[in-house]
């Protein structure tokens, strides 16, 4: 079973206002509804009334619930059991990918700083390209 996205739905969990700003304005540039909350906290409120986002950019080091925390969460949530999870940290993690909390759901790894063709990329690969923004050949 697969997670159908009909709208192109990013969840953004970050708490560097700044860095979710950027995202947020990119990811709208480019098409797709960006929805940026600041903690692990507020995305389970927002997963828990609405439709699933295409993919989640998670931040580790955040308040109240950290995404250490929002992993082992998602993973005992059978609904959202195939919800891909693309961690974005300045933490060294590469190697904890294939570990718990990180296995069933983590699809990638990307250290900050990261480039935007990379998140863009991983998005892409996800999300699936939108109406009018492929490049001409």
């Amino acid at each position: 079973m697969h997670i159908v996205c009909f709208v192109k739905t990013v969840l953004i969990i970050e708490d560097d206002r700044d860095t979710r700003a950027i995202l947020s304005e990119i990811l709208a540039g480019e098409g797709y509804e960006a929805v940026a909350v600041d903690a692990g906290d507020s995305a389970i409120t927002y997963l828990g009334s609405h439709d699933p986002p295409c993919l989640v950019l998670l931040d580790l080091r955040l308040p109240r619930m950290n995404g250490i925390a929002f992993l082992q969460w998602l993973n005992k949530q059978e609904q959202l059991r195939k919800l891909p999870v693309a961690v974005l940290s300045a933490l060294r993690v590469d190697t904890e990918k294939d570990k718990e909390p990180f296995r069933d759901h983590v699809v990638a790894v990307l250290r900050k700083p990261f480039t935007l063709e990379d998140v863009l990329e991983l998005i892409e690969s996800h999300c699936g390209t939108l109406p009018g923004t492929q490049e001409a050949a």
